[in-house]
């Protein structure tokens, strides 16, 4: 296994390029979904897409925010 490049992961996760940040540096599996899904959260609407998933665990990024959640 490659050792982490540090710098590089602290200017990845500064630039919330968490997609990069997981596939590209820590190892991860691209996600098996690509499609967004849409949740409900307390009556708002929310658009929710993996970025990356590891031995069944996925990673999320929620496309769209409310102050509510």
């Amino acid at each position: 296994m490659a050792k982490l490049d540090v710098q590089k992961a602290r200017d990845l996760l500064q630039g919330f390029d968490f997609g990069k940040l997981f596939v590209a540096e820590l190892g991860w599996s691209q996600p098996t979904n690509r499609q967004s899904t849409s949740f409900d959260c307390i009556g708002d609407k929310f658009q929710r897409k993996q970025i990356a998933q590891l031995s069944g665990v996925v990673v999320l990024s929620k496309l769209s925010m409310a102050a509510t959640c």
